[in-house]
């Protein structure tokens, strides 16, 4: 392994409160590394590439996995949470599990290809157009990530969130409007900024702690909104939404 990046979620492994996990476990799930050894049965990958390790295992054979969603097999572990992950000196994977990386990209910069996938799932997911009102609830990684992508796509994005350096960053990186809901209100300003906001699209990313959870508010008109939840869990039996979308 060459290079791992630190998640969120790598943080409350470390600190026993991701409900997600199992223990003991090496962490660590956004990896890069160069192929070391490789196995009899290897035909495409030689010693020498830089890859980067896909952090979902799934078992090929369940009805999911069936219609080519293995991101969701009825037997998912995740390299880095159920399973051992890239914190450490060498990892033994399926030739499968492994894309080749370009020399255009550096070991650390493609650490942040599996936070980048996961933007441009949600922006898929939740069928952004050019001319959609976007709301991001949260500019911490994710946010940021999906904001730079659906900035691409779509012309007019409003990012809320609690902190003002972090709402000055996504003002750099394309938001149109942001709200700082500790001090404003954030369904009277989303109508005073798009009075027909709530008949597009809203997009809830990040749900941290201080934030209260008005966005559903605005939901009542809309055709598509995509939830991805990243949920500051300070017990393990606390339960975790996760990819839920409304119709």
């Amino acid at each position: 392994m060459t290079a791992a990046g630190i998640c969120g979620s790598d943080v409350g492994i470390y600190h026993g409160t991701n409900a997600a996990a199992t223990y003991p476990r090496i962490i660590g799930h956004e990896m890069v590394g160069v192929v070391a050894e490789t196995g009899a049965s290897v035909q495409k990958l030689k010693v020498g590439d830089r890859v980067i390790v896909n952090q979902v295992t799934s078992c090929g054979h369940c009805y999911p996995c069936s219609k080519g969603r293995g991101n969701v097999c009825d037997h998912l572990k995740v390299r880095g949470v159920h399973i051992d992950g890239g914190y450490r000196e060498f990892i033994a994977v399926p030739e499968a599990d492994c894309y080749i990386l370009p020399d255009s990209i550096s070991d650390r910069d493609a650490v942040m290809i599996e936070p980048t996938t996961i933007a441009i799932q949600s922006c898929t997911r939740a069928e952004l157009e050019k001319d959609d009102m976007l709301l991001i609830y949260g500019s911490g990684a994710l946010g940021s990530s999906i904001l730079k992508i659906a900035s691409q796509i779509c012309d007019h994005i409003i990012v809320a969130d609690i902190q003002d350096d972090k709402l000055e960053t996504a003002k750099a990186n394309g938001a149109e409007h942001t709200i700082n809901v500790l001090n404003e209100d954030l369904v009277e300003k989303v109508k005073r900024i798009h009075p027909y906001a709530w008949s597009n699209r809203i997009h809830r990313c990040c749900l941290q702690q201080g934030f209260t959870d008005p966005p559903f508010k605005c939901h009542r008109k809309r055709r598509k909104g995509h939830h991805h939840g990243i949920f500051n869990c300070s017990h393990r039996d606390q339960s975790v939404c996760h990819n839920s979308q409304g119709a």
